[in-house]
């Protein structure tokens, strides 16, 4: 018996293996879509413009909150002994308005990075995406051009066999 579950454990093993050129052969055709759609989700420019957003909320929602009031305890030893000081700030000409502007403004500009990020990464796929079929349609021309010499080369070789044309023809 240990000799049949270790042929079992074997095959087990080795099926997968056996297996990945069919699976490979059995997945369609790389995409251009599919090939931006992988692009862009794994770039790391992308990936980096898109916690931006999140980074410019946050700073809107701290430019939205109010300055804290102050509170201060001194004490001393002369005269007088204690003194409380309490401090509420007062914001005038519209800063805290301005503020809020300007993390919209973030926001904004992060999104507008996080577009330019994915229309950067679309071209570079654009570019080598069409290069490789074009790369591919050449290399299919080139082997069409070899069969068809090769298939010259061979006719040559027959009349010259059979005797019905000269070797340099």
């Amino acid at each position: 018996h240990p000799r049949r579950w270790l042929m079992i454990r074997g095959l087990v093993l080795c099926l997968p293996i056996a297996l990945m050129p069919a699976l490979a052969a059995a997945q369609a055709p790389l995409t251009f879509r599919a090939a931006v759609q992988r692009a862009v989700a794994v770039n790391p420019t992308v990936a980096a413009a898109r916690l931006r957003r999140p980074i410019g909320i946050a700073s809107r929602d701290v430019a939205k909150e109010r300055l804290n009031p102050e509170f201060r305890f001194e004490a001393s030893k002369e005269t007088p002994k204690e003194a409380y000081t309490f401090a509420v700030p007062l914001e005038l000409g519209g800063k805290r308005e301005r503020r809020i502007a300007v993390a919209d403004a973030s926001i904004a500009s992060a999104d507008a990075e996080l577009n330019q990020a994915i229309v950067q990464v679309e071209a570079d796929v654009r570019r080598a995406y069409f290069a490789r079929v074009v790369a591919e349609r050449r290399l299919a021309l080139l082997d069409e051009v070899r069969t068809l010499a090769q298939r010259a080369v061979d006719a040559a070789t027959a009349r010259y066999d059979e005797g019905g044309s000269p070797r340099l023809e």
